[in-house]
């Protein structure tokens, strides 16, 4: 999910040209979804079970990013705009149950070690997600560049020197190539757009199995003493 945010910037920045600010900007449906989504979340996962939102939430999530990556580099912002909200609601209805669920299975005394071993797990996992979504984008674009690069005859040693530019950020990155030829540009793009495309379906399929996993592991609803109340639960760390 932290991965989604990520790859939603450098989409808008990278692909469509936007300045960093007004990619915040248009970020910004997203956040008022994860803030209408995360009370509404906690008040489902304490009503009902943590498993109802949270996989909810992951599938959307996975809508989101399977929808981005339908759109390559010639769109308009309400073209893409739906995906934003499904994005903001996706997050916002996992974060509450996350800490539900764990909340609730552990006895008061363990609460605390509890409660950071989950920051320290969801900190991890964002870190991982996106390094690993990452090293998919950057395999991708590198192999396809050299590709295309071939294929318009560039010398080969120069073709290194652009893949390298495109996939460390040596000179800039792809986002700094206005002086370069325009195939050398429009190569970059497309294999930008390709890697970027194979990082969205893999971070989509991975949020669509979690959420099967979710809905199919987290059916029961252990019994819990009367102070550990999932309603209360969600009331305290939503």
């Amino acid at each position: 999910m932290f991965g989604a945010l990520f790859f939603l910037g450098l989409y808008m920045q990278d692909a469509l040209g936007y300045s960093p600010t007004r990619a915040g900007f248009a970020s910004l449906p997203s956040t008022l979804a994860i803030m209408i989504a995360a009370p509404i979340s906690g008040h489902l996962a304490g009503r009902i079970a943590p498993r109802v939102p949270l996989a909810s939430g992951l599938a959307l999530c996975a809508v989101a990013l399977g929808g981005l990556s339908f759109y390559g580099k010639d769109v308009s912002y309400l073209e893409f705009f739906w995906v934003l909200p499904f994005l903001g609601a996706g997050m916002g209805l996992c974060f509450t149950p996350i800490s539900v669920a764990v909340m609730s299975r552990v006895e008061p005394a363990r609460a605390g070690m509890a409660s950071a071993v989950t920051n320290t797990a969801r900190e991890l996992g964002g870190v991982v997600g996106i390094a690993a979504l990452g090293a998919v984008l950057t395999a991708r674009l590198s192999s396809r560049l050299t590709e295309l690069l071939a294929d318009a005859r560039v010398p080969a040693d120069d073709a290194r020197r652009i893949v390298d530019a495109g996939t460390s950020g040596a000179g800039g990155g792809i986002g700094h190539l206005g002086d370069t030829p325009a195939v050398v540009r429009d190569a970059t793009t497309t294999a930008f757009m390709d890697g970027l495309h194979l990082a969205l379906w893999t971070g989509s399929a991975m949020l669509l199995v979690s959420a099967v996993l979710v809905a199919y592991l987290m059916r029961d609803r252990p019994k819990r003493p009367a102070a550990k109340d999932p309603a209360r639960i969600a009331n305290l760390v939503g």
